[in-house]
């Protein structure tokens, strides 16, 4: 299954409206000349967005297509479908156990009526009738 949260965080680094790290990377370089050696410090802004975990970097690897815009709303679809996914499981089962429901009903009902007609002068059918309305006939529990 995929990990939209973990995609997610991938992805906080490639929004370009996301307000950008303050910090600056501070780089030390020293030249070796024949005539002078010098030394030189350059600074360069972090790429990463505001708080982020871990070290600073001023470059970020290449995303490519799809581009950022593209996968959010990927990322957002899939979301979405998994919401009405765990809605139509819900939905399912519901109707299956009100199926179930139904169905003992009915044969709970057709019972009552012809209990006279099935087993004249006896309780019987009736006594059956309560078991089935009790779940009693199901083995599974």
């Amino acid at each position: 299954m995929l990990d939209l949260e973990a995609l997610k965080t991938r992805l906080a680094e490639y929004d370009p409206a996301a307000p950008k790290c303050p910090l600056q990377i501070t780089r030390h370089r020293t030249d070796l000349d024949p005539y002078d050696d010098y030394d030189m410090i350059t600074y360069v802004p972090c790429c990463r967005p505001e708080g982020h975990e871990g070290e600073c970097r001023n470059a970020r690897p290449v995303m490519g297509w799809p581009d950022f815009q593209t996968v959010s709303q990927l990322v957002a679809e899939v979301e979405r479908l998994r919401l009405d996914r765990d809605d139509i499981e819900h939905a399912y089962s519901f109707a299956r156990d009100k199926a179930k429901f139904l169905e003992r009903q009915a044969a709970v009902a057709w019972l009552r009526e012809y209990a006279e007609w099935l087993h004249p002068g006896s309780r019987t059918a009736e006594e059956i009738a309560d078991a089935i309305e009790r779940g009693e006939h199901r083995k599974e529990k």
